[in-house]
């Protein structure tokens, strides 16, 4: 026959019994721990790798931005260059606004005995033998000069046209029956004062001066109240010139005096001067032709 168990071994047994239970809840304990400590060791790789590529991304993300700032400066800098350059244009044009290309390309002003045009004298004295070269070519600028002036006044000449060309510029006549070329240049010397087309050209030039002002005096009528009236300092009368109170001198070399026809020609460019200045003042209505 068996033995009934003690009962301490009954007691024994029965912690031994849960010892075992409690071991095998902790396996399972651990087991459960073990598979969430596995979990998380899978989710730290995915949030691992999403920190790389977030890096990556903040990397691009820091380096487009720097471009952007880069751009951004590199745009004000030329934006900065376009406004000066802008600024400097806009004064250039207010400059050339106010100015009278006229005056600029044709420098009337006077040098002792003689008038000058664009540095070239126009005259000749026994003192002092101005080349002819010189004076033909003050011609073709004085030439030149009411070419442009009838041109941009619409002033249009009877039995003459002006034909600028340099230092031998000359004059045509327009008459069907007299149709001829008269010169506005000379070789000089002894020659001078028996040279007849030279001095028809210089007297034709004074004719359409006197036509000049007669069309411009009767245009500046109409646009100026009479206690403003536009009239030139020198009169014309047939082949000579002169100031209204002062003598007339000849503007042909033959049969006159060198320094005669130097002040002949010395009040033409005068006339011319004034010419500029009418112009200046109908370019600009707040300049008078004194002004210019």
């Amino acid at each position: 026959l068996e033995q009934a168990p003690l009962p301490e071994e009954t007691g024994i047994q029965r912690q031994l019994d849960q010892l075992t239970a409690q071991e095998q809840e902790l396996i399972d304990k651990l087991k459960q721990v073990e598979e969430q400590r596995a979990q998380v060791a899978v989710e730290m790789g995915g949030l691992e790798e999403e920190k790389k590529q977030l890096d990556v991304e903040e990397e691009k993300h820091f380096n487009e931005l720097c471009e952007h700032h880069y751009q951004e400066r590199a745009l004000l800098d030329e934006q900065q260059s376009v406004d000066s350059q802008l600024q400097h244009a806009q004064a250039q044009l207010n400059t050339l606004e106010k100015t009278n290309v006229y005056n600029c390309a044709f420098y009337i002003w006077a040098d002792g005995h003689f008038g000058t045009i664009n540095g070239f004298r126009l005259g000749r004295l026994q003192t002092v033998p101005v080349e002819w070269s010189e004076i033909n070519t003050a011609w073709g600028q004085a030439a030149l000069l009411l070419h442009c002036l009838a041109r941009r006044l619409k002033v249009r000449f009877e039995g003459y046209r002006l034909v600028p060309y340099g230092n031998l510029s000359y004059i045509e006549t327009t008459l069907q029956d007299k149709r001829k070329q008269l010169p506005l240049y000379s070789s000089g010397g002894m020659r001078l004062f028996s040279d007849t087309k030279f001095d028809s050209g210089m007297a034709a030039y004074l004719k359409m001066i006197a036509q000049f002002q007669e069309q411009v005096e009767a245009t500046a009528s109409q646009d100026h109240s009479p206690k403003r009236k536009f009239t030139f300092p020198c009169i014309i009368k047939d082949d000579t010139i002169g100031e209204t109170n002062g003598p007339f001198y000849s503007i042909r070399a033959q049969f006159n005096t060198l320094e005669n026809w130097t002040k002949a020609l010395k009040l033409l460019l005068i006339s011319l001067k004034w010419s500029l200045a009418f112009l200046t003042s109908k370019l600009n209505p707040n300049t008078g032709p004194g002004q210019a």
